[in-house]
């Protein structure tokens, strides 16, 4: 028996975040961002690879080295219809 799974939508969101990230460094280094915020490189690569989930305060602090800010919207999503 095959059983597929999909994944969280936790998961999908920290790749989408984790994108973002990445695009947002540009040809910044790792690690010197990782200096700036006193994190490890290794952490900042999990949250690129959305790997983690980050708290809001976390991800804030990265945007702003990063020279951006952190917005958050709550949509319906496509298809449904609120109860």
């Amino acid at each position: 028996m095959t059983t597929t799974t999909t994944p969280a939508p936790s998961s999908e969101l920290a790749e989408a975040v984790g994108r973002q990230l990445k695009a947002a460094r540009g040809d910044r280094s790792l690690r010197s961002v990782a200096d700036e915020l006193n994190i490890r490189h290794g952490a900042l690569l999990y949250l690129e690879r959305g790997e983690d989930n980050p708290t809001l305060a976390r991800l804030a602090r990265v945007a702003e080295a990063y020279g951006c800010d952190v917005e958050v919207r709550i949509v319906p999503r496509r298809g449904r219809r609120s109860a």
